[in-house]
């Protein structure tokens, strides 16, 4: 998720990669009351805000929020907890209505795939898409070892957990990539107990938060990540009621009070 804050404005702008990503983050931030978010500059407290949220496949939706708190990060950020304000069924109607009316799945490419076939600079047929498309999952496998740029966007949506492994074995792969591999509904436990052993994910604090978080994810590497995280993420983890097992979350409050010394 990318997060860019206007203080002046009072307008948090989160960009997803598609609409399941958006409907994810409200479906937990409505259970929830709301959500943490870390901002690269510091908000008022109780300031009321707007949360602009926009994915890539055409998602366009906003919503009233306020800040109810906030607590600066080692990294010098804000984690800021968010409080959905007059949430109701208008909302979440107009919330069906920017998922429905972002790109159709019946159509042949999204929106962000149309995107990748014009910066490849190739026409419909001979793309990317449609070469991949065309692939059974050996081929695909095979592909995604050396895959560029463009080919790795695609493969990346793939619903096969080898060609997920092959991915993260690109010597190409970039930090975001791991991301979308770790919120994949495809993706394993195993694949997430390899990504956290990557000695080059080891260290980024996203993707160390987002396997601990993961349900699944195997219950003693997420034990083993705790000591890890970021304080604002322990902090998230201990206050959230679903999404996060018993286990886990009753460690990262243990980790969050003996950080805190709560």
């Amino acid at each position: 998720m990318r997060i860019e804050f206007d203080r002046e404005a009072g307008e948090v702008t989160l960009g997803f990669d598609d609409r399941e990503e958006v409907r994810s983050f409200f479906e937990r931030a409505v259970s929830e009351g709301g959500v943490l978010v870390e901002l690269s500059d510091q908000p008022a407290f109780r300031q009321e805000v707007t949360i602009q949220a926009r994915s890539d496949d055409g998602v366009d939706f906003a919503c009233r929020a306020e800040v109810s708190g906030v607590s600066k990060t080692a990294a010098g950020k804000y984690a800021t907890a968010l409080l959905l304000g007059g949430w109701g069924a208008a909302e979440t109607e107009r919330l069906k209505l920017a998922l429905a009316t972002a790109s159709s799945p019946r159509r042949s490419t999204t929106a962000a795939d149309a995107d990748l076939e014009e910066e490849a600079g190739e026409t419909r047929g001979t793309s990317p898409i449609h070469r991949i498309r065309a692939m059974n999952p050996n081929q695909r496998t095979i592909l995604a070892r050396k895959a560029d740029r463009v080919e790795r966007q695609i493969l990346l949506k793939d619903s096969s957990p080898q060609v997920l492994q092959a991915l993260l074995l690109n010597p190409r792969v970039e930090g975001k990539d791991v991301v979308r591999v770790v919120k994949s509904t495809h993706t394993t436990g195993a694949l997430l107990k390899r990504i956290v052993e990557d000695g080059r994910w080891g260290k980024n604090q996203e993707v160390l938060g987002l396997v601990a978080k993961n349900p699944k994810t195997p219950s003693p590497v997420a034990l083993r990540l705790i000591e890890k995280l970021r304080t604002s993420d322990l902090r998230f983890m201990a206050k959230i009621s679903s999404g996060v097992r018993d286990n886990i979350r009753r460690a990262a409050l243990r980790e969050y009070m003996r950080r805190t010394g709560r």
